[in-house]
């Protein structure tokens, strides 16, 4: 037997959203159950490996009650993951996973 490998188009780890906060003062984020990780940008491909400011990845489930609402476009960016799902299925096959690129030096 040989393992066939199929690739999900909707998985945990394919980060379907990103923004680049190059003009930030301040980032706001209001979430549902989010695993969020800060990262450095030179352990990352090219050309994410260069960036001299940060970037947002965002993974999560795509379903009609799940909404992104995401400014990016001011100093002060927010982003807000709504999880509008009926109780008795909220957390069913969910999942939400961020990935914040920081690069070095950046306060």
């Amino acid at each position: 037997l040989v393992p066939v490998l199929m690739r999900t188009e909707n998985a945990p780890c394919t980060f379907r959203r990103n923004f680049f906060l190059d003009k930030i003062a301040s980032v706001q984020m209001r979430l549902d159950n989010c695993k969020v990780r800060f990262l450095p940008p030179r352990f990352s491909p090219p050309p994410e490996n260069a960036l001299e400011a940060p970037k947002v990845k965002l993974a999560f489930l795509e379903d009609p009650d799940i909404v992104l609402n995401a400014d990016s476009c001011t100093q002060d960016a927010t982003f807000e993951l709504l999880n509008n799902r009926p109780d008795s299925v909220r957390y069913l096959g969910y999942y939400c996973n961020i990935e914040i690129l920081v690069p070095d030096r950046y306060v």
